[in-house]
């Protein structure tokens, strides 16, 4: 098993684009072949990577967007995970946590975050890094000052993946419809956490290895 970019595959685009539509119909994630193309191509500032099994089958990918954005004034950088889909036959072997960290390393952003209905992807990223200086949300028996909470998410709200978050971090309205089943089990990581179906949870991290001004130095 190995993860590597688009031009390792020697695959057309539309090769990939319907090999990653059977992954995801085998991992029952509803989406269209439409949906597929523009989480890969829609944007040349995307950063795509693919798990390919030892028969050289796609089995996997992950595509992601550095955004620029503004803490007390301070520029920063915020990695979004724009979509991650392994096969079912895949999942549960550290695949996910192997595909977030190839992608951060090529991005080396400040933060690194993400939406999710999905409980194990949150708990994929909020369990990335051993050493952070921030995570959102905060899991059971973990607090931050409400005012660095309110601070963090109107930055946030400067760039359009987390421009409806509201001040639980909660993304509102941006699904059609519910995505995962058992939206409760979220409430694992955070009790406070109540989505509704068209929601979503914001998963911001911000990893130990960087010298930009970090938020949760002012915990109470």
């Amino acid at each position: 098993m190995k993860i590597v970019r688009e031009e390792d595959l020697n695959k057309s685009r539309d090769e990939i684009v319907s090999k990653l539509y059977n992954v995801c119909q085998n991992a029952h994630f509803p989406v269209t072949k439409p949906d597929v193309y523009d989480h890969l191509y829609s944007s040349a500032d995307l950063v795509s990577r693919f798990l390919v099994n030892d028969d050289n089958e796609i089995v996997g990918f992950g595509v992601a967007q550095n955004y620029s954005l503004e803490i007390n004034e301070v520029p920063m950088t915020l990695a979004y995970l724009q979509g991650m889909v392994i096969a079912s036959g895949y999942q549960g072997r550290g695949y996910s946590k192997k595909m977030l960290n190839n992608i951060y390393q090529s991005l080396q952003s400040n933060l690194f975050g993400l939406r999710t209905q999905n409980p194990k992807m949150a708990l994929a990223m909020l369990n990335l890094f051993k050493n952070v200086l921030l995570k959102i949300p905060t899991t059971n028996g973990e607090e931050l000052s409400p005012h660095i909470l309110i601070e963090l998410f109107q930055s946030l709200r400067q760039i359009s993946p987390y421009q409806d978050i509201d001040d639980r971090g909660i993304v509102r309205n941006c699904y059609q419809n519910q995505l995962y089943p058992h939206l409760n089990e979220l409430k694992k990581i955070n009790s406070s956490i109540d989505l509704e179906e068209t929601s979503a949870l914001a998963v911001i991290v911000q990893p130990n290895t960087t010298s930009r001004m970090i938020l949760s130095k002012r915990r109470k």
